[in-house]
């Protein structure tokens, strides 16, 4: 192994580095959509719309008029509504179907 030689400016880098990625994981929340889809928030405070918009902007194969579920503990489930505004955090799971899904 070689000894690290770094400067001043390469830690200063590194440091700035793991700063951004630590205000991104504070600024952001990762929800999963449809028990399957990943999706990345670029806020805690949302509304239902901005979910879908994000959904569907990452590939997630949903529709804007699609009815959105919060999934709680329990099986218990609260619809979230276009201008519902909700507080997000990791980890949070949501269904979007389309309204006329009967399943």
């Amino acid at each position: 192994m070689t000894p690290q030689n770094n400067t001043p400016a390469d830690l200063a880098h590194d440091a700035r580095g793991v700063i951004g990625d630590i205000l991104e994981d504070l600024r952001t929340s990762d929800i999963i959509i449809n028990e399957v889809h990943k999706v990345r928030l670029p806020h805690h405070i949302v509304t239902g719309a901005e979910i879908k918009q994000v959904a569907i902007a990452n590939g997630v194969p949903i529709q804007p008029d699609f009815l959105l579920t919060l999934e709680r503990a329990a099986g218990r489930e609260k619809q979230v509504g276009d201008g519902e505004k909700i507080v997000t955090v990791d980890g949070m799971k949501f269904t979007a179907i389309a309204g006329d899904d009967n399943s």
